[in-house]
């Protein structure tokens, strides 16, 4: 959160979901309800981060949504860079930027170019690997009913994400299979919720790159 509290744009609203937290998050998070564009909603227990986003999407009043889970950060110019690039460019409703990502088993960061195909070359392969952040997009609120309410679970049990988008669009049958044991599964990324959301969205219409590093993801192992 103090990545949002240094952007140098400042007009934004900030919907914060606490998923059960048990690591003194609650504390913190009130600190930050002091200043007007913060919100916060503490959820009774963990219910994992699909209906963590779900829930701050339709939380959220402003017409662009983006997303920076608790262990990430944008960088101070992240909204600014991004609010130019919706301005300069009203046709679009998605819009992308490369990314870092630290973890511990490489030495420092690697970086994730922006994603920067055409519309008709949009797909797995793109987006192999899984190499894509939640936070490198930012999209008009229209597209956030492509993320389907009543979804509990990212893959391996039922009403998991993929089984609830193949019921709703036979075309993400070219991304997800079923296993042995009968569960969805997304190909090439294992946690599956933004891989298949992101991968469908940037089908349906395309999204405008901005070629710079925006957002910086941390893995934890």
């Amino acid at each position: 959160m103090q990545s949002l509290i240094s952007q140098t744009y400042g007009d934004f609203e900030a919907i914060i979901i606490d998923d059960g937290s048990t690591d003194g998050s609650r504390e913190v998070i009130k600190s930050f309800l002091k200043d007007g564009r913060f919100k916060a909603y503490f959820m009774p227990g963990n219910h994992g981060r699909l209906m963590a986003r779900n829930l701050g999407m339709r939380m959220a009043r402003n017409e662009w949504i983006c997303w920076l889970d608790a262990d990430d950060e944008y960088s101070s110019m992240y909204l600014e860079l991004y609010a130019k690039a919706i301005d300069e460019n009203p046709d679009y409703k998605i819009f992308n930027s490369g990314m870092f990502i630290h973890n511990k088993g490489y030495d420092g960061y690697r970086i994730i170019e922006p994603f920067n195909p055409g519309k008709d070359k949009v797909g797995m392969k793109t987006f192999g690997k899984g190499n894509i952040g939640a936070g490198s997009f930012v999209f008009h609120h229209s597209l956030r009913w492509y993320f389907p309410e009543g979804v509990l679970n990212p893959y391996g049990i039922e009403n998991t994400f993929p089984g609830k988008l193949v019921e709703f669009d036979k075309i993400f049958l070219e991304i997800c299979e079923k296993n042995e044991e009968g569960h969805w599964l997304p190909l090439g990324n294992p946690w599956g919720d933004d891989y298949v959301y992101f991968w469908y969205i940037t089908r349906q219409t395309q999204s405008k790159t901005i070629n710079t590093i925006l957002y910086t993801q941390h893995i934890k192992d």
